[in-house]
Parts: structure tokens; C-alpha cells; sequence
């Protein structure tokens, strides 16, 4: 018995808000999950749909309008929008599991995440990722290509982990905060909530909430202004 999960995604119909760059990662992996996208949402004005034979809507209230009339069933739900715009994507879930429209986890096939790791709704896991014994990830948390999250990590709501970071064991990462790419978290730090890390940077020491921090090691740059907040 192998010690890795298969991750199933049901239903297999599924809607995707947000038609960006964020999509177009997560798109080729939706499909070779074998799921149908039936729509797009996006509020950029222009935007075209990355399908072209699948809807866009502009906004939830328009797609609603089209979801009542063409659906009976329940759809599954993937937001396609990456940090730091993670309140956003927090949002946009909960406004869909409003109309019934769960979170739908997509788990690149080339993933490996160990049996016993746990991990809330929402879950975007790009190719190559590795999660490690024991890892506890929140709602709506994406791991980006190659990224690896050792033994014993606690990842918060809507964490995301840019490619090649390593957060090594006993690592917590608090909501809403973005590891960048190829960051190095060192053993049993704490990264508060509302956080930035800088690509490349290594992390050897604590960061406070709120904080941007940057370089090797990983020096504060400043403090973001306007907290998010849940």
C-alpha cells in the first residue's frame, strides 16, 4: 500500500472564477483530471474566456442568473486567483458554496502529499509539489510547481507557496500570507498572518504579521499598511 494519497476531485463539473494567469496554470490540470469547466467568472472588463467555447460572466450575480436556469445539479467550484490577492479568493468560494457550488481540490497527478497530512476545502496542488507526514493545510491554499512542504507544517486559510520554496519541518505559516518563489523557510519558524516573502529569500528567524520581508537572510522591508483581516 503506498503511504501517498489519490485525491479524487468531484463532482466533475465545475465553474472557475477568474480567467488570468492563475487559470491558465490550473486549467491544463483540471483537464487531465478528466473535470468539464462549464464557466468563467471574471470582473475584468474585456476579458475573453480561456475556453472559447465555455461562458464568462462579469460578476457572481450575473453567473447565478445562469446557473439557476441552466443547472439542477450541484457544480464544484475552483477559484483561479492567486496571492497577495488571497481575500479575494477566500471570498469568491464562500460566495459560491453560498449557491451550493462547492470547493472542488485539484491535485496535479505528479503531486505527492502523504496519507496522513490533512488539509481543508479548496485545495490547489500544481505538478511536482511535495507535502510531507503529518502537514495540516487550511481552506483555500495553493502550492505552486515543485514547491515542498516538510514534516509537521500548519499552513493557515489561503496561504500560497510559490515554486521551489521549501518550508523544512515544523514550519506554521499564517492566513492570507504568500511564500514566494524559491524561498527557504528554516525548521520550526512561524510566519505570521497577512505576510509577503520575497522570491528567493531564506527565512532564519520568526516574521511578525503584516511584515515584507526580503534577501538572504530575510531582512524586513516594511509593513504592509492595511491588514487583511477575515
Amino acid at each position: 500500500m503506498s503511504d501517498w494519497q489519490v485525491i479524487n476531485s468531484v463532482p466533475n463539473e465545475i465553474v472557475v472564477w477568474g480567467a488570468g494567469d492563475q487559470s491558465s496554470v490550473d486549467i491544463p490540470i483540471i483537464k487531465s483530471l478528466g473535470l468539464k469547466i462549464v464557466a468563467f467568472i471574471d470582473e475584468t472588463q474585456g476579458i475573453k474566456s480561456p475556453i472559447e467555447s465555455v461562458p464568462i460572466f462579469q460578476s457572481g450575480h450575473d453567473f447565478s442568473k445562469w446557473y439557476s436556469i441552466n443547472f439542477t445539479n450541484t457544480l464544484g467550484s475552483v477559484v483561479a486567483i492567486g496571492n497577495p490577492n488571497s481575500k479575494q479568493r477566500y471570498e469568491y468560494y464562500e460566495i459560491l458554496s453560498k449557491l451550493g457550488i462547492k470547493p472542488t481540490h485539484i491535485v496535479d497527478r505528479t503531486a505527492c502529499i502523504r496519507f496522513n497530512a490533512k488539509f481543508e476545502d479548496g485545495l490547489q496542488v500544481m505538478p511536482k509539489v511535495i507535502v510531507n507526514n503529518d502537514v495540516t493545510i487550511g481552506k483555500y491554499c495553493i502550492l505552486n510547481t515543485a514547491a515542498i512542504v516538510e514534516h509537521h507544517c500548519n499552513l493557515g486559510n489561503g496561504v500560497e507557496i510559490g515554486p521551489g520554496a521549501i518550508l523544512t519541518g515544523r514550519v506554521t505559516v499564517g492566513d492570507h500570507s504568500w511564500v514566494g518563489a524559491g524561498v527557504t523557510v528554516l525548521p520550526r519558524l512561524t510566519i505570521g498572518s497577512n505576510v509577503i516573502i520575497g522570491a528567493g529569500s531564506v527565512v532564519t528567524k520568526d516574521v511578525p504579521d503584516n511584515a515584507i520581508v526580503v534577501g538572504s537572510p530575510a531582512r524586513l522591508l516594511r509593513f504592509k499598511s492595511v491588514p487583511i483581516k477575515d
